[in-house]
């Protein structure tokens, strides 16, 4: 029987938190969200379980830490030490798990509270004119009303009934030079 073995020392094998497909240097990092767990040889990284997400190079599946949940985000995407996940504040979002940051919403488009999930929660606002009355008196009319077009979540409801309520108008006399 003819047979032949090729041996590798640590330092050429790729080592846990990174990968080669032939398992030998030179080895690259596993990405963030994922992890290889052999002391040596490794061929692939392994992704994260499903809402669970780990820094770049991780060496083992204790190292994927659960995701901010969408609304939320933090620098990495999740908890670890001292960075937490936070609530995007009104007038952004955050759509799907581990957010790095919260997006901005469109130009005059607003959320009605914090940690909105996707951009589907920012809502249309149309903010005032000025009107010129024919008894030549001027008026900034601050007409406003808020359009929430989807119903992605169960407070959905509950919500739009509050934006009707919030809609209104708001009539402000201008004062001119000469009065």
């Amino acid at each position: 029987v003819n047979a032949s073995f090729t041996s590798f020392t640590a330092e050429e094998t790729c080592l846990g938190g990174t990968y080669n497909p032939r398992g030998i240097a030179p080895c690259m990092t596993c990405e963030h969200g994922s992890y290889s767990d052999l002391p040596y040889l490794n061929h692939a990284c392994t992704s994260c379980p499903p809402g669970k997400l780990s820094l770049a190079a991780s060496s083992s599946k204790h190292n994927c830490l659960p995701a901010c949940h969408p609304g939320w985000a933090a620098p990495n995407g999740f908890e670890v030490g001292s960075q937490t996940c936070a609530p995007c504040r009104r007038g952004s979002h955050a759509q799907g798990y581990g957010s790095v940051e919260c997006a901005k919403c469109p130009q005059e488009h607003f959320t009605l509270y914090v940690a909105a999930l996707g951009v589907h929660e920012c809502l249309n606002i149309q903010l005032g004119v000025e009107r010129v009355l024919k008894s030549g008196r001027r008026l900034f009319v601050s007409v406003w009303w808020l359009s929430f077009p989807f119903a992605h979540r169960m407070d959905t409801v509950s919500m739009c009934k509050r934006v009707k309520a919030t809609v209104g108008v708001q009539l402000t006399e201008i004062e001119t030079a000469d009065a």
